[in-house]
C-alpha cells in the first residue's frame, strides 16, 4: 500500500528532475536567495586512494532547506566478513525560507529555490569528492575513482506545485503547513 503523500512526492521529484539536472532552464521569479553551506568530512579515514569506491548520495528536500550526504557502505566478502568500513564522506546543505506575505496562515516557497538547492548540494558533493558516474574501463588507470552508484531523494509532504505545459511553475508552491484557507474550511464544516 503506497500512501498519497509518497506518490505525490515521487511525482513531484520526477517532474522537477529535468530542472535539477539542467535539461530545462528555471528562471528565478523573485530575489530571495537560498543560503548555501557545505561541510566535508573524512574524519574516520574512509577514503582509500588505492581502490574504487561506490558512493551513494541521499538528498532530503525539506521545508527549511535541502540537505545531502555522500555515503560509502561497508564492503563485505562472500563469506560475510567486512573488508572496508562504511560511513558518511561528506555533507552539503542549502537553506531557504517561506516567501514573505501579509496573508495570514500563508506558507509558500519558490520551487526554483528547491531546484537550485538540489543543484548546489549535488554539485558540491560530486565535485569535492571527485565522483564519476561510471568507473574507467582502462585497466592501466592506477587512480582511485569515486563512483556515484546511486541517488536517493525524499521530499517534504503535501506540497502543491502547479506547472504549465512547459513544466514551469505557475506560482509559488503551497506547502503542507499552509492554513490560509482555514476560514473556508470552518465555513464548510
Amino acid at each position: 500500500h503506497i500512501s498519497t503523500a509518497v506518490v505525490a512526492t515521487a511525482a513531484c521529484c520526477l517532474l522537477l528532475l529535468p530542472h535539477v539536472l539542467g535539461f530545462i532552464s528555471t528562471p528565478r521569479r523573485n530575489t530571495h536567495k537560498p543560503i548555501m553551506t557545505m561541510t566535508m568530512t573524512d574524519r574516520d579515514g574512509l577514503f582509500d586512494a588505492n581502490n574504487n569506491m561506490d558512493i551513494f548520495i541521499g538528498i532530503d528536500v525539506g521545508t527549511q532547506g535541502t540537505k545531502a550526504i555522500a555515503y560509502r557502505p561497508a564492503s563485505t566478502t562472500s563469506s560475510g566478513s567486512s573488508t572496508k568500513r562504511g560511513g558518511i564522506l561528506g555533507r552539503a546543505s542549502a537553506s531557504y525560507s517561506l516567501l514573505t506575505t501579509d496573508i495570514a496562515g500563508c506558507a509558500e516557497q519558490d520551487p526554483n529555490d528547491w531546484i537550485n538547492a538540489v543543484r548546489f548540494v549535488l554539485k558540491t558533493l560530486v565535485t569535492d569528492l571527485g565522483l564519476v558516474v561510471a568507473p574507467s574501463s582502462s585497466s592501466t588507470s592506477k587512480q582511485q575513482q569515486n563512483v556515484l552508484s546511486g541517488i536517493g531523494i525524499s521530499g517534504q509532504q503535501h506540497g502543491m506545485v502547479l506547472l504549465d505545459s512547459n513544466n514551469q511553475p505557475l506560482r509559488p508552491a503551497k506547502l503542507w503547513c499552509d492554513v490560509e484557507a482555514s476560514g473556508e474550511f470552518n465555513w464548510i464544516r
